[in-house]
């Protein structure tokens, strides 16, 4: 349990986020997808994507919705559902088109990570045989360098993030604090 839970810590501390582990994770997504392509209920789950208003011509509920940038309509926009963007990533759409369209997808997926992982953005759940006291100080040495805020703020590094000492220090302090369940006094 202890083992698995440093491998763990490691996806949020230092992830292997360079070209060719990403390459290899790209892949396995484009197996993936190939494999479950076909499968009918992933082609139900795509239709049923497709027909949540993707598409600005078609009418919901017998109702015509103005094209996006069309001033001449009754200016009431298509209403948009979640569900309706594409749910699975292919080699098409995680790397073909975002290059095509010169976008640096190892970039975007850096700047992703440092935004959007961190330790006030996660819970983390873990279910051992141990006393809740060894599980707690293993997952305080794991997870203790988990950063408590994004490293990167709008495209900008994080003031967390400098490397001078009073910053670097508050880049390590995480959320650790025990989650109270509403049901769990």
């Amino acid at each position: 349990v202890w083992k698995a839970l440093e491998m763990f810590s490691a996806f949020f501390k230092c992830p292997l986020l360079g070209g060719e582990m990403a390459e290899r994770e790209l892949n396995a997504v484009e197996s993936e997808f190939e494999l479950n392509k076909k499968d009918d209920e992933c082609r139900l789950s795509q239709v049923m994507s497709a027909t949540c208003g993707m598409d600005e011509n078609a009418p919901i509920m017998g109702k015509k919705y103005e094209k996006e940038g069309d001033e001449s309509g009754s200016g009431e926009k298509k209403p948009f559902h979640p569900f309706a963007k594409f749910a699975w990533g292919n080699m098409n759409s995680l790397k073909t088109e975002p290059e095509s369209n010169g976008v640096n997808v190892m970039e975007e997926l850096r700047q992703f990570y440092h935004a959007h992982y961190y330790a006030r953005n996660m819970r983390l759940v873990v279910l051992a045989g141990y006393e809740l006291d060894e599980i707690q100080r293993r997952v305080v040495q794991h997870f203790r360098d988990v950063p408590a805020n994004p490293r990167i703020l709008n495209g900008e590094a994080n003031s967390n993030g400098n490397n001078d000492s009073e910053n670097s220090l508050n880049a390590t302090i995480t959320n650790l604090h025990p989650y109270k369940l509403p049901f769990h006094p």
